[in-house]
């Protein structure tokens, strides 16, 4: 039951198929949940994140791209999981502007 024609045969909407509607109920990857589908919507292997944290006063470098404003940045990392998997990295950048103030004397 671990493949996905098995589901949409029986009418299940998955991301990027149109067969069964364009909701994207379901996602299903071979290297998460067992290979099984999971809710669009549901994150995989929660206990996989991570934060950390960068001191930068104007720009910073993520995989390559260098990013000067605050943004959300998604990569994808064909095969660079242990398993050869791909990785979806998120990170939440927020590049703060210092304020500098003078005062007349």
């Amino acid at each position: 039951m671990q493949t996905k024609a098995t589901y949409t045969n029986a009418t299940w909407d998955f991301v990027v198929e149109t067969v069964n509607g364009i909701n994207d109920i379901w996602k299903m990857n071979s290297c998460t949940n067992n290979g099984y589908p999971v809710f669009s919507w549901q994150a995989l292997n929660p206990a996989s994140e991570s934060y950390n944290s960068i001191s930068t006063c104007s720009s910073v470098t993520i995989n390559g791209n260098t990013y000067n404003s605050s943004q959300i940045v998604i990569d994808t990392l064909v095969g660079q999981a242990a398993s050869g998997c791909d990785s979806i990295v998120t990170t939440y950048l927020y590049i703060l502007i210092p304020i500098t103030q003078f005062t007349e004397v």
